[in-house]
């Protein structure tokens, strides 16, 4: 039986579904005993004739592609022993199938954790500051004090107590004010001496808290019990007794992530933690910041009490975590103690006068060391945290959002594709694919269909 075949010298892959082009024809001669899945074929090339060059060729008569395994020369003919390439033969069956794809060259989905590449011990940081960050205070001479204060004009920004921001060297000119004997008035019925054993001034002052930052005030000076203090560095706050910022990040992502897909950016390669002043180191969700270039944040904080809230936010405004800590360091207010025994006896009206003016008032006096907290730093619990601080200055006054990024393997992307778990048409891909439990229906012998099963669930080449 004579028919005519084209050859070729070709080079693609065992698994592509590559045709050549081109090519020279030669009638040829099919031996006895031939398949047309496995032909062996005779081609007269005259003595000069040598076509051990050609790998590749096509027979239109079986429709198909092969690949020469072997030429072998005998009775002065060139003779071919072929294979058939089912993967180029049934390309357009192939492509035409619509099937789950595992993994692609050309489309992939950079969400999805590609765990065919491992991470490696190599660590690498970034540290955003935030866009504004606070500037607190780290030390008693910087800061200022949050003191409620009993007085004549008392409730200017609600309740019982005034309250005011006092500068370090504000709050010493007000003690110093207050214990100076010649701003007692005209008390005359009792020594001084006595006066001061009975009577303490500050104890007016029923609160005080340091903070690091510097609240709103208003015009206006202090009343310490009937005393108006005109002294510096000491104003009323405004009626809104809280301070509020808002602070915004932006997030550092995984060096690679742009190259390699955005699953970078999520764990367990990519770990962040918000560096946020007083409220000490917070863990941030990757969940929060992927598909995010900025993280936003915003602080509250109630003057009279130095409790802090930390709220993490989107871009909408919507809470997505809260931590609270104690921004505020209390200042110790030592209790002044009388004892009426020991001054009873001296049988003066003036002190029924005074101890009833005490009475069911929260008296105290602030220790000699006002103008420092360094006693409510002692008395403060400075334990080590991660999620705030507990009231004193040992808190690390950074603002950071501190991305830690594991590197990853070297990829190959032509010949290992990329994740893309969706169902799509083969031939809307090129290069490498990887199916999952493909089942294409082909008019193909069964040899071929599975050698094509086999290829497209182990990673094949449409070309």
């Amino acid at each position: 039986m004579s028919f005519s075949a084209t050859f070729y010298t070709f080079s693609k892959r065992i698994n592509s579904t590559k045709q050549p082009s081109g090519g020279t024809s030669y009638d040829i001669i099919l031996k006895a005993g031939s398949s047309a899945l496995n032909p062996t074929i005779s081609l007269d090339v005259g003595q000069a004739g040598n076509p051990t060059s050609y790998n590749y060729c096509y027979i239109p008569t079986y429709g198909r592609y092969y690949w020469v395994s072997n030429w072998v020369f005998e009775n002065r003919l060139w003779t071919a022993v072929c294979k058939v390439d089912a993967m180029a033969s049934w390309k357009s069956y192939i492509g035409s199938y619509n099937g789950y794809i595992l993994r692609s060259y050309s489309s992939v989905n950079s969400n999805i954790v590609d765990t065919l590449y491992p991470a490696t011990a190599v660590v690498s940081t970034t540290a955003n500051s935030a866009s504004a960050a606070p500037t607190f205070a780290e030390s008693a001479d910087d800061g200022y004090y949050i003191i409620g204060i009993m007085g004549k004009n008392n409730g200017q920004n609600g309740g019982a107590v005034t309250y005011y921001r006092a500068t370090p060297a504000g709050m010493t000119l007000l003690c110093n004010y207050m214990l100076d004997s010649a701003n007692f008035g005209s008390i005359d019925d009792i020594s001084e001496d006595l006066l001061k054993c009975i009577f303490n001034p500050l104890q007016y002052i029923v609160s005080c808290m340091w903070v690091p930052f510097s609240p709103v005030v208003v015009n206006g000076h202090p009343y310490v019990g009937w005393w108006e203090c005109n002294v510096s560095g000491v104003n009323p706050l405004g009626s809104t007794l809280k301070y509020e910022v808002s602070i915004n990040y932006t997030i550092p992502k995984h060096p690679k992530a742009s190259t390699r897909g955005n699953y970078l950016n999520m764990p367990p390669f990519s770990m962040y933690n918000l560096y946020a002043g007083p409220w000490g180191v917070i863990p941030i969700s990757n969940s929060y910041l992927i598909g995010n270039s900025t993280l936003y944040t915003h602080i509250k904080v109630d003057l009279m009490t130095g409790s802090g809230k930390l709220t993490i936010q989107d871009s909408s405004g919507n809470i997505l975590e809260e931590h609270f800590a104690q921004v505020g360091v209390p200042v110790q207010v030592g209790q002044n103690l009388i004892n009426q025994g020991a001054v009873a006896s001296t049988g003066s009206g003036l002190f029924n006068t005074i101890t009833s003016a005490l009475s069911g008032n929260p008296a105290g006096m602030l220790g000699s060391g006002l103008q420092t907290i360094g006693s409510a730093a002692e008395l403060s619990q400075s334990n080590p945290s991660t999620v705030g601080s507990n009231g004193s200055m040992t808190f690390e006054n950074i603002w950071k959002l501190v991305g830690r990024f594991y590197d990853v393997a070297d990829e190959d992307r032509a010949s290992r594709g990329r994740p893309l778990c969706s169902a799509r048409t083969i031939s809307s891909l090129s290069g490498y694919i990887l199916c999952s439990d493909a089942d294409p229906e082909i008019p193909a012998t069964d040899s071929e269909l599975n050698e094509i099963v086999d290829f497209m669930n182990s990673g094949f080449y449409y070309e």
